[in-house]
């Protein structure tokens, strides 16, 4: 799959990221090349990790975030250690991580050629499913994205998230601790559920969690939507 979705045609470089927390209507399916998920699994940088596989479940949820096309080739840039990069192919609500690159001097299992926005992705490329529960094998690292997404303030990835936690746990264990029937489960944080209040806190104490209220005020809600972006 190569090039990017239609209305980006002919433009040689947009930014659709400037302000807010951008989440859209639009949900995505996630998949991923062979080569990268080996550099992934490869990957000892656990905390680089986690920021990765959140910024990609926060795609699934919706939101590319901080992202540019270049010729049809999407960049997801994420602001920490050497300044990773994911590279992607969009095509409707299909979105291929392709492979992944650096900013910086520190280079992170790619080739300095690897590192830079490809213009065309030709080769032959093995496609795979994005499977985040793969990766989320610590409570540090399911911690990292259940935050992330109740910091977001958007519901749909808050029971995103949830989800894809309560699925790397045992969807039949987390059901019974929540008090829900496993289908009941399965159906209120799929993408076309709306789960109850009843239900998010359930779910949200079976995995070790619960709901407060934080006043906001407005640097506050400005700092939200940067760290969205």
């Amino acid at each position: 799959m190569t090039g990017g979705p239609s209305q980006h045609s002919g433009q040689q470089k947009v930014d659709y990221s400037r302000e807010g927390v951008n989440y859209s209507s639009q949900k995505y399916t996630v998949l991923q090349t062979a080569e990268f998920q080996k550099w992934l699994r490869k990957l000892k940088d656990r905390n680089a990790r986690d920021r990765i596989v959140t910024r990609i479940v926060r795609a699934e949820a919706g939101n590319l975030g901080d992202h540019k096309f270049f010729d049809g080739i999407g960049e997801l840039r994420l602001d920490y250690g050497p300044g990773y990069r994911l590279y992607f192919a969009m095509q409707g609500s299909v979105v291929v991580i392709l492979l992944c690159g650096a900013t910086r001097a520190a280079r992170i299992g790619t080739s300095s050629e690897q590192s830079k926005c490809p213009r065309r992705y030709e080769m032959a490329l093995e496609i795979i499913p994005f499977d985040a529960t793969e990766f989320l094998d610590t409570e540090e690292s399911q911690a990292h994205l259940i935050e992330d997404a109740f910091e977001s303030g958007d519901a749909g990835y808050i029971a995103h998230a949830l989800g894809v936690v309560a699925k790397a746990r045992g969807m039949s264990q987390v059901a019974r601790d929540a008090g829900v029937t496993r289908e009941a489960l399965y159906k209120s944080l799929s993408e076309k559920g709306d789960p109850k209040l009843s239900t998010l806190i359930g779910v949200a104490a079976a995995l070790g969690y619960k709901l407060t209220a934080t006043r906001v005020d407005d640097s506050d809600t400005h700092e939200d939507a940067r760290r969205s972006a």
